[in-house]
């Protein structure tokens, strides 16, 4: 697959030199940086396809940390932590490009009421016609407990 991108990349390439022969010096410049990423690409393919051994650097052995924390959305009333800031439009039966916004209390427990430790920052995109699916990026930002003056960064797909 990346060398069927990697040809239709140079094909591309050869059209751009051929309809645009006054700026030559642009487009040789282009499929030189573009030829760089692709090869440069193509090598991080080649090493993680011969196994995690050859990406190792050097730095020591895995620790793994297992984090429970939680937030509350609220849409509506007072002290609001979600906000829609870009409305989709057409009729689609989901939410479908509708961007929204949190910011809200990151906690111990479940509870309301349990131990503030941090927020919880974000956005949500919802990036399916026809169900409700988010492309999630959530920072969690610690300000108090063990992990406090630590980040996390969370991206995923939720749906």
């Amino acid at each position: 697959m990346a060398i069927h991108s990697l040809a239709l990349s140079a094909s591309s390439c050869r059209q751009k030199l051929h309809r645009h022969s006054s700026s030559m010096a642009s487009s040789s410049l282009f499929c030189f940086l573009l030829f760089f990423v692709l090869t440069a690409a193509a090598a991080a393919t080649t090493a993680a396809a011969e196994g995690a051994e050859s990406l190792k650097v050097g730095l020591g052995s895995e620790k793994s940390t297992h984090l429970r924390v939680y937030f509350h959305e609220v849409f509506r009333g007072e002290n609001v932590t979600s906000i829609n800031v870009v409305k989709g439009n057409g009729n689609y039966t989901s939410r479908f490009g509708n961007i929204d916004m949190i910011d809200a209390k990151l906690r111990t427990g479940a509870d309301a009421r349990s131990r503030v430790v941090g927020r919880a920052q974000g956005v949500s995109f919802h990036v399916s016609q026809e169900e409700e699916a988010l492309l999630i990026e959530f920072v969690l930002l610690f300000t108090g407990g063990e992990y406090a003056g630590s980040t996390l960064t969370v991206v995923g797909r939720v749906g």
